[in-house]
């Protein structure tokens, strides 16, 4: 799906146009578009330094990941925990926090599931990064798949892993993130608002407990 934001008259009728695809049965192209918007935007420089969110494009994600009625789920496992990145990398602080966190956890099976959406990540890149700053936890990438490839691994993984808690630290423009984590799949799911300089999908995500990094960010959410 192209996108160009100039001439999109509105979100809602932007979300119609990605349910429009969804029901003809191109979720790829669905999801792609909303990556395309969401990244999009981000480039517009009015929107930089603002804390920004769409609860219709959040509504959106959830509705494109509906978990099928084939998808079976058991009980949360207490000792399992995930951790859902779009992408690592070995400078900056991003990764660094993602491994306070895994050190922080208490579960004694970590995974970390990496979803590669914009990026080509090879899983040696991923794993050298990881090994590097001193990662113990199980490392799995999405490679080679398109959009909604990638979200039913996520939600397939999601469900074989069953985690107690799962982690959230997304780029900002990861809808399948924000469509694969289903209420079914996961039980405590924890929000890092991280990208909160500009737009961020999963914001209005209802089931996510929202964790903001700064003053600025905390007051807005909470306010919106």
């Amino acid at each position: 799906m192209s996108i160009n934001i100039d001439e999109i008259d509105s979100v809602d009728s932007f979300c119609d146009d990605v349910r429009a695809l969804a029901a003809r049965g191109d979720l790829d192209a669905a999801l792609s578009g909303v990556i395309a918007f969401a990244a999009g935007f981000i480039e517009q420089e009015a929107t930089w330094a603002t804390v920004l969110s769409s609860p219709e494009l959040d509504d959106l994600c959830q509705e494109l990941g509906k978990v099928s009625p084939h998808l079976k789920t058991g009980d949360a496992d207490p000792d399992a925990t995930v951790f859902v990145v779009t992408a690592v990398a070995g400078i900056g602080g991003h990764t660094r926090v993602l491994m306070d966190l895994v050190r922080a956890d208490p579960g004694k099976n970590a995974t970390i599931l990496v979803t590669n959406v914009e990026h080509s990540l090879t899983d040696e890149e991923v794993q050298n990064t990881l090994k590097n700053v001193g990662s113990s936890a199980k490392i799995e990438v999405a490679t080679n798949l398109n959009c909604a490839e990638r979200l039913r691994w996520l939600q397939d993984r999601l469900a074989d892993l069953r985690p107690a808690r799962t982690y959230i630290l997304q780029h900002q423009f990861d809808a399948v993130i924000a469509a694969a984590l289903q209420p079914e799949l996961v039980d405590k799911v924890i929000y890092f608002h991280n990208c909160d300089h500009n737009l961020a999908l999963g914001v209005h995500i209802r089931h996510f407990i929202h964790v903001d990094f700064n003053g600025k960010g905390y007051h807005q959410c909470r306010e919106q």
